[in-house]
């Protein structure tokens, strides 16, 4: 993924852990309303060994993404400006924390995502 859209989801990510703080009640729901929210959500953390300093992986939309002709290598996110695809970002601490968020909120994707890895092995 380019620094500019590793950027834009890092900006989104952060605007939506404002979000998270600001709001009563449980931060499930609202986590849930934010994935809810996008075609594509994307996890991302502070990963000082990745490109930009920053790891991601598609929570929400790998079908989406490989309908659009956008999945790119290792799950990373390849987006163009003509293709009409809503995409929002969350803050998670790892990518352990991504996946288990795709597991709860996302579970179609999982299964994909996790046939994936079983594939790699």
């Amino acid at each position: 993924m380019d620094v500019e859209h590793l950027k834009q989801l890092v900006d989104m990510a952060n605007a939506n852990a404002r979000l998270l703080a600001e709001r009563e009640g449980s931060q499930l729901e609202v986590l849930k309303e934010i994935i809810n929210s996008a075609e594509v959500v994307v996890g991302v953390w502070r990963d000082p060994s990745e490109p930009g300093g920053v790891g991601h992986h598609i929570i929400k939309g790998w079908r989406r993404m490989a309908a659009t002709g956008t999945e790119a290598p290792a799950g990373t996110v390849k987006l163009t400006e003509s293709q009409n695809v809503t995409v929002n970002a969350v803050r998670l601490a790892d990518y352990d924390e991504a996946l288990a968020a795709q597991r709860v909120f996302c579970p179609d994707d999982w299964l994909l995502v996790e046939s994936r890895l079983k594939a790699r092995r």
